[in-house]
C-alpha cells in the first residue's frame, strides 16, 4: 500500500509546527508510510531527525508544482485566492499522488484555504485546519473558491467547536457537518503537581506572537494596572514570543512603573520553566480558535485568564482552572490577576482543576484516539 501524503504549512516555531511534530509522531506510531511536502526546498535539522526516524520521505512543494507547464512559480506562499492556481494545485497533486500510488492526502495548514487544490486532489482527502475563516475575504470569495474546491475533500479535522461553526458558516459546509471532526489540541504528556509555587506571586507569563491580534497593548495596560496597585511587591511580567509589535512593545514597556517589572523577552526556545514558576498566565486576543500556549498553561497547573474570543472559553472553565473575560477589558483581566496574585489558595485549587482538565481534554492519549479514529474512517485500518 503505498503512502500517505502530508501537505503541511509550518515555520520556524508556532502551532502549527508542533502540530506537524505530532502528526509525524502518530504516522510512525502507526506504522504509516509518509511524504512530507512543504514549501521549504528541504526540511530543517528537527524535521529531518523525525523523517529519519520513521522512514519518512520529503518532497518541496514548489517542485512539485512546477511539473506543471501552467506553473511557473517556485517560491514564497502558495495562492489561496485563485481559484485557477488551487485547480493547478489540485492537477499537480493528483499526478504526484498517482505516482507515488498514494493512499491519501492530509492536509494541515494555519491558513484558511491553504492547499484546499491538493485536499481534493484524491478521493481520500483530510484538511485539519488550526485557524477558522473570517473576515470579507472569506466572505466574498471563500464562498466561491473554498466551496467549490472543498466540494471533494472528504474530511475535515476542527480544532475547537466554534472554529467548525466558522468553517460551516463561511464555506457552505452545513449539509456536510458529520464529515468535521472536532480534535481538540494536545501540549505534551499530562504533568502532576511538582509541589506547592512560592506564596509570593513572582510571574504573570504569555507564549505568543507579539502581532495585532494577540492585543499585546492591551496586555502592556493590565501590567501596568497590576502593577500600580502592588508597588512594594515582586510582580513581573514576561510576554515570550517574537512579532512585528516586539520592539514597538519593548519600547514601551521600557518607561515607567513598567520598567524592570515587564519583559518582552522575544523567541524562547525552552518556555517549562517560565511555566513551572509562573502564576497565572495572561492572553488578551481579539481573535483566537485553540491557543497551544493556553492548553499549555492547563497542562503545567498555571491559572489562566483569557478573553471571550474564538475557541478559547473552550480551554478555560470560568471559576474553575481560571478566569474569561471580555475582549479590550482591561480592569476586568487586571482585577482578575490581583484576584490571583492575593490568593494563594484559589491559585493552588485553580492549579488542581486545570491540570485535571487538561487530563480529561486535551492530554495526548485522547488527541491520538480522536485523530487515530478519524484517519481509521477515511484511510482504513491503520498499518502494522
Amino acid at each position: 500500500m503505498g503512502p500517505l501524503i502530508l501537505v503541511a504549512e509550518y515555520y520556524a516555531s508556532g502551532g502549527t509546527r508542533t502540530y506537524v511534530k505530532q502528526l509525524l509522531e502518530l504516522y510512525g506510531q502507526r506504522g504509516q508510510k509518509i511524504v512530507l511536502v512543504a514549501i521549504h526546498p528541504e526540511p530543517d535539522p528537527e524535521i529531518q531527525c523525525l523523517l529519519n526516524r520513521y522512514g519518512f520521505e520529503f518532497a518541496n512543494y514548489w517542485s512539485l508544482m512546477n511539473q506543471s507547464r501552467s506553473a511557473t512559480r517556485c517560491e514564497g506562499s502558495p495562492a489561496v485566492w485563485s481559484l485557477a492556481s488551487q485547480r493547478r494545485e489540485r492537477r499537480a497533486f493528483s499526478r504526484f499522488a498517482e505516482s507515488v500510488d498514494a493512499q491519501g492526502i492530509v492536509v494541515t495548514a494555519g491558513t484558511p484555504g491553504q492547499f484546499a487544490g491538493a485536499s481534493s486532489a484524491v478521493r481520500s482527502g483530510l484538511y485539519i485546519l488550526h485557524t477558522y475563516p473570517h473576515g470579507r475575504r472569506q466572505t466574498l470569495l471563500g464562498r466561491v473558491i473554498m466551496a467549490r474546491m472543498f466540494r471533494r475533500t472528504a474530511r475535515f479535522v476542527a480544532v475547537s467547536e466554534f472554529q467548525k461553526s466558522e468553517m460551516i458558516k463561511y464555506w457552505r459546509l452545513a449539509s456536510r457537518a458529520r464529515d468535521i471532526a472536532v480534535v481538540l489540541n494536545t501540549a505534551g504528556p499530562a504533568l502532576e503537581a511538582v509541589g506547592a509555587k512560592t506564596d509570593h506571586p513572582v510571574n504573570v507569563i504569555t507564549a505568543s506572537w507579539v502581532e495585532h491580534y494577540k492585543a499585546p497593548d492591551d496586555w502592556l495596560a493590565v501590567a501596568k494596572e497590576v502593577v500600580s496597585a502592588r508597588p512594594t511587591e515582586e510582580v513581573t511580567f514576561t510576554w515570550m514570543g517574537e512579532g512585528s509589535m516586539l520592539d514597538q512593545m519593548r519600547t514601551e514597556a521600557a518607561v515607567g512603573d513598567l520598567a524592570g517589572r515587564v519583559d518582552f523577552r522575544g523567541h524562547v526556545n525552552d518556555v517549562a520553566p517560565a511555566y513551572q514558576c509562573a502564576s497565572a498566565y495572561l492572553q488578551m486576543s481579539t481573535t483566537e480558535n485553540m491557543s497551544l500556549s493556553v492548553i499549555e498553561a492547563l497542562r503545567f497547573g498555571v491559572p489562566a485568564v483569557v478573553t471571550r474570543v474564538g475557541g478559547l472559553p473552550e480551554i478555560v472553565e470560568a471559576g474553575r482552572s481560571g478566569f474569561i473575560v471580555d475582549a479590550g477589558d482591561i480592569g476586568g483581566a487586571a482585577s482578575a490577576i490581583n484576584t490571583l496574585l492575593s490568593n494563594a489558595s484559589l491559585r493552588g485549587q485553580m492549579a488542581e482543576q486545570a491540570r485535571l482538565r487538561y487530563r480529561e481534554k486535551f492530554s495526548p492519549e485522547r488527541w491520538s484516539s480522536s485523530m487515530n479514529e478519524v484517519h481509521d474512517e477515511l484511510f482504513g485500518d491503520r498499518s502494522t
